[in-house]
């Protein structure tokens, strides 16, 4: 392996790191929210339901092990994801309710149910 491979392949997993000791920080005065996902295997790290409220800019940086296309049920979001490499799904959350966030198969169809959840509580 090459230093350079070795030196980005450190990078990136100190970068994941840091990330995912970060808070999860939900501000309702500005209607933000941030979180960091991480995917190993096609399972969520940690916990599987994010929560956050109606009207809210809703920012979720995802990081997979794995190359996948992810959808959002009941948004209609799909978003691609390549291994190892840092991607945000971000959308207003203007719809209540509980939206499960699924793996699609190269045909379009939810291969392995939800990944985790995405919940919206009306204001």
């Amino acid at each position: 392996m090459k230093l350079s491979s070795i030196v980005e392949t450190a990078s990136l997993t100190l970068l994941v790191l840091i990330l995912s000791l970060t808070p999860i920080s939900l501000h309702a005065g500005n209607k933000t929210a941030d979180v960091l996902v991480n995917i190993v295997q096609g399972k969520i790290e940690g916990v599987d339901t994010l929560r956050y409220n109606q009207n809210e800019k809703v920012a979720i940086t995802i990081n997979s092990d794995k190359p996948m296309e992810l959808h959002v049920h009941g948004y209609d979001i799909t978003l691609n994801l390549k291994a190892n490499e840092l991607a945000i799904l971000e959308f207003d959350a203007v719809t209540a309710g509980r939206f499960a966030v699924t793996q699609h198969d190269a045909h379009g169809g939810d291969s392995h149910g939800a990944i985790f959840y995405i919940e919206i509580y009306p204001e």
